[in-house]
């Protein structure tokens, strides 16, 4: 995934936020911070390349080691933070749990499990 470094700071997600004021429906579907936008690839080089639109509130502090350095604008909310409990904005999965379809999942599992 290529991402221009200025781009995804913290200080532009907080910006980004601002500007969004705080609007859901910019946040992705699924369980991670993107939309994936075709089918997965080889580049030039032999690595694989994902094309993805990122979720407008995520952003990483390249100052942080890499597991901890994930922050989410909407949540104000970074791995490197003691907020509790474990986070993995870092690799780029959810912890504002909206639209991540969990409660869908959890009502078809239900749905197959009593019938």
């Amino acid at each position: 995934m290529d991402i221009e470094d200025n781009a995804r700071t913290v200080e532009a997600a907080n910006a980004r936020a601002a500007e969004l004021k705080g609007s859901q429906e910019v946040i992705p579907p699924g369980l991670y911070c993107y939309r994936p936008l075709g089918k997965g690839y080889e580049d030039s080089n032999g690595n694989f390349r994902y094309p993805v639109e990122m979720c407008p509130y995520w952003a990483t502090d390249p100052s942080k080691p890499e597991q901890e350095n994930g922050y989410c604008a909407f949540l104000k909310m970074a791995d490197w933070e003691d907020n509790g409990g474990i986070t993995h904005l870092w690799d780029q999965v959810k912890e504002c749990g909206i639209n991540d379809d969990l409660e869908d999942d959890e009502e078809e599992e239900e749905d197959a499990a009593t019938a």
